[in-house]
Order: C-alpha cells, then sequence, then structure tokens
C-alpha cells in the first residue's frame, strides 16, 4: 500500500491555502492534515499533528517563516517547503539556513501547471527525508596566515568551481562561511534556483561570509577572494582567455545553468590549477564533468551524505568516479585553504 504523505499548509491568505489544498485534493498518495494563518499556529500544528511535508509561506504575521523554522527544527525537525514571491527573496533564505529544505515560487501569470508539477515533485521527494537527531559537530577553529603570505601561497590554485541544487543555498553558506576575505582564489557556482531568487541569494550569501559575492557576467575576469554565481537560466563557463563567461545554449540534462558545463571548461582551460565541488543536489548534473576535471589533475570533493538534504548530486559523482574525497561543507573549506596556504593552515600559521 503506498504511503499517504500528510501536509500541513501554512499561509495567511485563505486564497492560497485554498488555491494549494485544490492542486493537492485528486493526488492518492497526499492527505492535506490541517492549515495554518500564521507562524505560530505553523509550529503548534506542526508538533500536534506530525506532518510529513509543511508547506510554508515567509512573510505571516505574528511569527515570520524564518522563527517558525527554527522553532520546528529545534522542537521537532520536519521537512519543509517554502512557497513564496520574489520580494521575499532574502529572508527566505535564512529560512533555508535555518532547516527549510528548499523553495518554489507562488506562481505568477496563472502558470499552474508548471507550479503544480514542480510543487508534487519536491512534496514526494521531501517526505522521505529524515533529520539526525543531533547536529552535526562543527570543525576546529582554523587560524588564518598573514594576508601576504596567503596571496604568495596562494598562486597555483586559481579557480574554484561548485555545483548545488536541493539544499545548496545552506551548504554554500556553510562551504563559504570560513573563508577570509583576501581568499587567493576565485571560487564559481552553479546553483539550481528558480529565476527571481538569484538577488536575494547574493545578498543572504554576502551576510553570510567575508568574500564578495556577485551574479557573473560575460567575458568578466574573475578575481581573487570574489563568488561568482551564474545567472538563471544561463550557463556559466570559463573561456580560453580566463575570463568568464555566459552561455545561452540548450539546458545539458534538463538544467541551465549546469555544472556540468562549468567542470568541463574549467578542465580543459585550468586543469589542475582548479577545484571542484559538489553538494546537496537532486540528480545527475556534474557528475560527469567532475570526472573530467578530476582526470585533468584537480581536486575534486563531495558533500557528505550524513551533511546533504538530497544526497542525489553527490552521489552520482562518487558513482562515476569524479571524487577525490567525501566530507562536510566545512571541512571541504578545511581542505581549500590547507591547498592554497600549504600546511600552515593546518598548523594555524
Amino acid at each position: 500500500m503506498t504511503k499517504v504523505i500528510k501536509i500541513l499548509i501554512a499561509d495567511d491568505e485563505p486564497m492560497v491555502r485554498e488555491g494549494i489544498a485544490l492542486l493537492l485534493r485528486d493526488e492518492k498518495d497526499m492527505r492535506i492534515v490541517g492549515f495554518a494563518e500564521d507562524g505560530e499556529e505553523a509550529v503548534r500544528k506542526t508538533l500536534e499533528l506530525e506532518p510529513d511535508v509543511v508547506l510554508m509561506d515567509i512573510v505571516m504575521p505574528k511569527l515570520d517563516g524564518y522563527e517558525a523554522v527554527k522553532r520546528i527544527m529545534d522542537r521537532k525537525p520536519t521537512p519543509i517547503l517554502m512557497i513564496t514571491s520574489h520580494a521575499a527573496a532574502n529572508p527566505l533564505f535564512k529560512a533555508l539556513s535555518a532547516g527549510a529544505l528548499d523553495l518554489i515560487p507562488k506562481p505568477e501569470g496563472g502558470d499552474f501547471r508548471k507550479f503544480k508539477e514542480e510543487l508534487l515533485r519536491k512534496i514526494r521527494l521531501f517526505a522521505g527525508i529524515s533529520f539526525p537527531k543531533k547536529k552535526e559537530a562543527e570543525g576546529k577553529p582554523i587560524s588564518f596566515p598573514k594576508s601576504g603570505e596567503m596571496r604568495e601561497a596562494g598562486r597555483r590554485i586559481r579557480i574554484i568551481a561548485v555545483g548545488s541544487s536541493t539544499g545548496g543555498p545552506a551548504a554554500l553558506g556553510r562551504l563559504l562561511k570560513p573563508l577570509p576575505p583576501d581568499f587567493p582564489a576565485s571560487i564559481l557556482v552553479v546553483q539550481h534556483i528558480a529565476p527571481g531568487f538569484e538577488k536575494g541569494l547574493v545578498e543572504w550569501l554576502s551576510s553570510e561570509c567575508r568574500l564578495k559575492v556577485k551574479l557573473a557576467e560575460d567575458e568578466e575576469k574573475p578575481l581573487p577572494g570574489t563568488v561568482y554565481l551564474a545567472p538563471p537560466d544561463i550557463h556559466l563557463l570559463i573561456r580560453d582567455d580566463g575570463r568568464l563567461g555566459l552561455d545561452s545554449s540548450p539546458p545539458v540534462g534538463g538544467h541551465r545553468p549546469s555544472a556540468e558545463l562549468l567542470f568541463s571548461s574549467l578542465a580543459r582551460v585550468c586543469g589542475a590549477d582548479a577545484v571542484g565541488i559538489i553538494l546537496s543536489g537532486m540528480g545527475t548534473d556534474g557528475s560527469r564533468g567532475l570526472k573530467i576535471l578530476r582526470d585533468a589533475g584537480a581536486h575534486t570533493f563531495a558533500q557528505s551524505e550524513e551533511s546533504c538534504v538530497v544526497f542525489g548530486m553527490p552521489k552520482a559523482a562518487l558513482e562515476a568516479g569524479a571524487v577525490e574525497r567525501v566530507l562536510p561543507p566545512e571541512e571541504i573549506s578545511r581542505e581549500l585553504l590547507r591547498l592554497v596556504l600549504g600546511e600552515e593552515a593546518e598548523r594555524g600559521g
């Protein structure tokens, strides 16, 4: 017998609650167990009704979505999918960092078919996710050498490329947070995210780390200590002259931007002077490109299963033989520092 997924809908707008309920009513494997009109009620009903998935808005009275997510994850970790508008992008990423699994934009222009398809897909995926009872232990503190020593030691590793999807924003925050502002390499990121939320992601990551974070621009020269995010619906790669390239060619494996193209271009242009990283995500994007990058002599990493929201992309990369080491995001940061600073990072300078 198919397990029925219990769903709680939390939104302060009656029409939104009713609209989502209408979209789900014919799904035999789903049952709405309750509604919440504000954040406090969302927390209380999650504890009382024990839903398999919570669908939550970010802007709500009494307690906003961010605080509601924090309280739920502290008291009874539950899969939470944020459903909101682009205007709430920045606080939305705080909710993702607090434990919400992913986001989906409210439909605009009446395109409910696409919204429904994405909503059903994510509900079914998240219903099977379980959370560890204890939070993963943080890595030991890292001490940094002086800025001049860092730039001198970091000449070999020129560019670090990262591919991520579901669960990626929180993992990116954890990866970037330990890195110093004068980190001597550029970081290029392909994060699968709905169009309209990219500026919120830039703002949130900027608040989480000491590096400069921006959307990548075509023919831009990548600079040290800077994180370049692929804009929505366009591929990010490295051109033969070492500059960034934005490419509107067709999606690869259903994705644009695609980590496959980023990793492959890095292998061709930078070879062993690069690092490739795959973080939490659904599907297989990046696995073939990361293998090409590793075969070119680059160091490659994948996020560990216990620290991932969804282990799909790291698992695919592992199965492809593309991964040198599997670590949680903070430990990948430690390895990046070791690679660009040498053993000084391990000894604290």
